[in-house]
């Protein structure tokens, strides 16, 4: 079994990328020739490694694929089972087992047919000089772009971390803040900082400025006021229940179609009663007993019990209202967070007035309520 062609060879030395696609398949005999540094001595290095039955020691992410006549493939995967026998003769043969005393002089026989393979190899070594020259100078210009940027990321670090010294926090980040923390943020923040515009306005930069301060506010003392769904949803069940309730009575239905009327004419029952006289005090005509009856059997004591109720609901609803709280004043809190401050004060307003006024509502129906407690078609929003 012998070797057939060699398919493939990938970064081993000289070939990067060869492919076997316009090459002859070897025959018995095989001659090899060429330009120093055209790659002879390379393509024993690959007969080399089958025959130490190993991958390339000198190009060690190399690839190769080397086909025999036998149908076998040997690539740098399988060639420690490779059984086929290969013996070569090169320079690494040379530096294992000869020992040399003395230095031979090399002997080159040029090819006149070569002449302008020569000639182009020397016009590519010139630009092959020319550009090393070049990266060299390109090297230099981007170590030295390298070292600026470096040393602007130590700079930035160190500004800041002395900026922030003053400052009474927990924050260890800033307390802590080095170049890697720097150009960490830079390198999350390149393609904010590849535009032309400002990252912060003039008043986030005055706001930060301010906030960076060491200036210390006192402390600032606040009691919460805590304002509960559940409470108004019970209490507008029972101010449903109450609107929707009637009592039996005997009722004078001048008295029911007219609320004033009918406070007045129940308070002065109430008056006569207590000063134990049947005199008209308005009128000065006698109340007969019958027409007290008649009042009596409308203002009955469920009546009465039922009006109490709502007298009692009354006092509970006018205690609900919202009292403005006594709010800390602007000047207290720190400069950047004042204008939220503010803001926040006028919501607090705005909320507490919407409050208030669904409250009244509440009441002004309660109100209607107590006037003529027979009435039942009183009707109530549930507070937002």
């Amino acid at each position: 079994m012998s070797i057939k062609n060699i398919q493939k060879l990938k970064r081993f030395g000289i070939f990067h990328n060869h492919t076997n696609d316009n090459a002859k398949d070897f025959g018995k005999y095989n001659l090899f020739y060429g330009w120093n540094g055209s790659g002879k001595s390379t393509l024993s290095g690959v007969f080399r490694c089958i025959e130490n039955k190993t991958d390339s020691g000198k190009f060690p992410s190399s690839e190769f694929t080397v086909n025999t006549d036998g149908g076998t493939t040997i690539t740098q995967e399988n060639v420690v089972q490779s059984d086929l026998n290969v013996y070569t003769f090169n320079q690494d043969f040379i530096d294992e087992n000869i020992s040399w005393n003395s230095v031979v002089k090399s002997i080159l026989l040029v090819d006149k047919a070569k002449i302008e393979e020569r000639e182009k190899l020397e016009e590519l070594k010139k630009k092959h000089k020319t550009d090393s020259e070049a990266y060299s100078k390109e090297a230099a210009e981007i170590k030295k772009l390298e070292e600026a940027i470096s040393k602007f990321g130590t700079d930035s670090a160190r500004r800041l971390k002395m900026s922030l010294q003053s400052i009474d926090t927990s924050d260890s980040h800033y307390l802590n803040y080095n170049k890697t923390k720097f150009e960490a943020f830079i390198t999350s923040n390149l393609n904010a900082t590849e535009k032309d515009a400002s990252l912060l306005g003039e008043e986030k930069i005055i706001e930060l400025t301010n906030a960076a301060k060491p200036n210390q506010k006192n402390l600032i003392s606040f009691t919460q006021q805590t304002i509960s769904q559940e409470t108004f949803s019970k209490a507008k069940e029972r101010l449903d229940d109450l609107l929707k309730t009637s009592v039996v009575s005997k009722t004078i239905q001048r008295l029911v179609e007219h609320g004033d009327i009918k406070s007045w004419v129940e308070a002065g029952l109430g008056l006569h009663k207590r000063h134990n006289t049947n005199q008209c005090e308005f009128c000065g005509n006698t109340i007969t007993e019958e027409r007290t009856k008649q009042l009596e059997a409308h203002f009955n004591d469920d009546y009465k019990a039922f009006q109490d109720r709502l007298v009692k609901a009354d006092s509970w609803l006018a205690g609900q209202y919202i009292q403005a709280p006594m709010l800390p004043v602007a000047s207290d809190f720190y400069e950047e967070l004042k204008k939220e401050y503010s803001e926040a004060c006028t919501k607090l307003e705005k909320a507490t007035t919407d409050l208030n006024e669904e409250i009244s509502a509440w009441h002004t129906a309660l109100k209607k309520k107590t006037a003529n407690p027979l009435e039942t078609g009183l009707v109530v929003e549930a507070i937002t």
